[in-house]
């Protein structure tokens, strides 16, 4: 994921950073990923997990428009297969943690005073709520992809671009 980040066209990186529909699902993976770790005691291999697919999720999904390359333009697939996997994936983590399927995870509780408000909040709740936002969002990336071919996500404008060869430039 980081090879393709870097490998990414910058303006089109600009132009997705630059949406709401970019932050929203981001912020919202990253507390959700905060939360999962909570819940394994921010273990090693939990946080290097939810770490690992943060950035995966970022880059996959998220600045998916950005990725300008000759193979992705000429490319006729919408990568439907990979969006499903990561969704399926990400949904099968979601059930299996809210509904106490991990040995290691708990439900902490933690309590807040903040002002002359008190407050717990338990994290496999935070971490459902938190996680519903990239989830939809990933489906909607998954259904635009297969019913609109050729369009991008985020950016309001169509894929149409012709790859020139060097020797024509």
């Amino acid at each position: 994921a980081l090879r393709k980040l870097f490998k990414l066209n910058a303006h089109a990186v600009s132009l997705v950073l630059h949406e709401l529909d970019f932050w929203v699902p981001f912020v919202t993976m990253l507390f959700g990923g905060l939360f999962a770790s909570a819940s394994f005691a921010y273990d090693g291999a939990a946080v290097a997990a939810m770490i690992t697919f943060v950035i995966s999720f970022t880059v996959n999904i998220l600045l998916a428009d950005a990725d300008l390359t000759e193979r992705k333009i000429k490319s006729k697939a919408s990568g439907a297969v990979k969006y499903l996997g990561m969704l399926l994936a990400a949904s099968v983590f979601t059930i299996l943690l809210t509904f106490d399927h991990f040995p290691r995870a708990k439900n902490y509780e933690y309590s807040y005073h903040f002002i002359r408000n008190e407050g717990v909040v338990e994290t496999v709740s935070m971490f459902t709520r938190f996680m519903s936002t990239p989830l939809l969002f990933m489906t909607k990336f998954l259904v635009k992809n297969l019913v609109y071919k050729g369009r991008t996500v985020i950016i309001k404008m169509p894929l149409v671009r012709h790859v020139m060869p060097k020797r024509e430039l």
